[in-house]
């Protein structure tokens, strides 16, 4: 467990050191459709933003029920369709408030692990909402290249599948309650990373 914490330590204090930058939209290179969609597939594997609002949710799946976690996922993935045709609408102020919509789903991961299937598809599919605002923000309808959007769900997947998978296997084929109590440890670096880097995020809308 001391190691897993001084592995989020370093995530923590790496993100700082690089330091958050005020929210504005992604710039997509407009380039072939195959580079277009692996643009956006690791979209959210790179964006700060994005990243800390995914990477919590997915612990949150993997610490509830096994057999509930598809139909979280998919809630998730359905958030992120549903801020497609939203995003347009917003303002950069989406990037900072998705980080700390990732800080309380990390607050959910780390004190109430193992909700309720409802509450974990409700929290899923906000967080999937507010990662896809955080990804297209800043950008008007039809600026953004059509395979960036199936490039995006599939980026969500893999991160949040990852995550959820990655938790689900520790609890199997480690420990159940040392698997758990270790992935709750990480949850709580997660918000605190989601909560430093909101700060620097939001100074300029908070």
């Amino acid at each position: 467990m001391i190691r897993l914490s001084g592995v989020f330590a370093t995530t923590v204090s790496g993100l700082i050191l690089f330091g958050p930058e005020t929210a504005r939209a992604h710039a997509f290179s407009r380039s072939g459709m195959v580079e277009s969609f692996l643009e956006g597939t690791v979209l959210p594997l790179t964006a700060s933003t994005i990243l800390l609002c995914l990477l919590p949710l997915g612990l949150l799946i993997g610490l509830g029920r096994k057999t509930n976690a598809p139909h979280s996922v998919l809630a998730a993935l359905i958030g992120i369709v549903a801020a497609m045709p939203v995003a347009p609408a917003t303002g950069p102020v989406a990037e900072p408030v998705a980080v700390l919509v990732g800080a309380v789903l990390a607050a959910f991961a780390a004190l109430l692990p193992g909700a309720a299937k409802p509450v974990t598809m409700a929290l899923a599919l906000i967080g999937g909402f507010a990662a896809g605002l955080s990804a297209l923000t800043g950008h008007a309808w039809g600026e953004v290249p059509p395979p960036i959007y199936p490039g995006l769900l599939l980026g969500g997947f893999i991160l949040v599948g990852a995550a959820a998978g990655a938790v689900i296997r520790t609890r199997e084929y480690v420990s159940e309650a040392a698997g758990k109590l270790a992935w709750r440890v990480g949850a709580s670096w997660c918000g605190a990373t989601a909560l430093i880097y909101a700060a620097f995020e939001g100074r300029a809308y908070f």
